[in-house]
């Protein structure tokens, strides 16, 4: 009776863990243009959010025999825009797009792992209060994505590539920024794992932020900020 039992805890495991297989955040390129795909996954069921360059569409779907049937739409009224069918393979995802009914594009993108010797990609933020005397705004508190884009060449031969930084401060007085990849071409795609790229401490005065990186005996001047419609900018 225990081995049954057993088995089938094994069994509820594997399928819990299967019907999440699709979940995470995967980077490539689409006719040379840097794109990420973010999928949540319950159960059979599958939102998140497809970015190319400046555009950003909403993903709604279900999973059938280990295909993602998917819906893009504006995140303003709801409008369809197109469908996709998508499958993971050995490096992530490969995606069939039928955008508005007539134009089909095919493309690979690679998923971003995490893996236990990395910093986790959501740092929690805490509530510790810093043992000194620096100010700190705490509307700075909080994570933050930064995105580099570099494009080149064009039609066939064009190329792009994106960096993004995630910036994390946190109440304690620290801060942590990893980084992450892709790039692609009208034929190819590729991308890299999200790693440390920075951290140390932080505090801000009279709207300019200081930093120490780690390692560091003295805090230096980063720049001086601001808020813009909710995001965080640096003059």
């Amino acid at each position: 009776m225990r081995i049954l039992f057993f088995l089938i805890l094994l069994f509820s495991s594997y399928v819990i863990k299967s019907q999440n297989i699709f979940s995470g955040v995967y980077t490539g390129a689409i006719n040379g243009d840097p794109a990420t795909i973010t999928i949540n996954q319950q159960g059979m069921n599958v939102t998140g959010q497809y970015q190319e360059t400046s555009n950003t569409y909403l993903i709604r779907g279900n999973i059938e025999s280990n295909i993602l049937h998917g819906l893009l739409t504006l995140p303003d009224n709801g409008m369809q825009i197109g469908t996709f069918d998508a499958a993971l393979n050995t490096q992530g995802l490969h995606i069939d797009f039928l955008l508005l009914g007539t134009t089909k594009v095919s493309a690979d993108f690679i998923k971003s792992p995490v893996h236990q010797n990395e910093v986790s990609a959501n740092p929690t933020i805490g509530n510790n209060i810093p043992k000194d005397n620096f100010n700190r705004d705490p509307l700075v508190v909080g994570h933050w994505i930064k995105e580099e884009v570099i494009n080149s060449g064009f039609g066939d031969n064009s190329a792009s590539m994106t960096t993004a930084y995630y910036l994390t401060f946190m109440h304690d007085g620290t801060f942590v920024q990893e980084k992450a990849s892709g790039a692609g071409g009208s034929n190819w795609s590729g991308g890299s794992k999200r790693t440390l790229d920075a951290s140390g401490q932080w505090y801000t005065k009279d709207q300019i932020m200081y930093v120490r990186p780690q390692g560091q005996s003295n805090y230096v001047r980063l720049n001086q900020y601001l808020f813009h419609d909710g995001a965080l900018v640096f003059k």
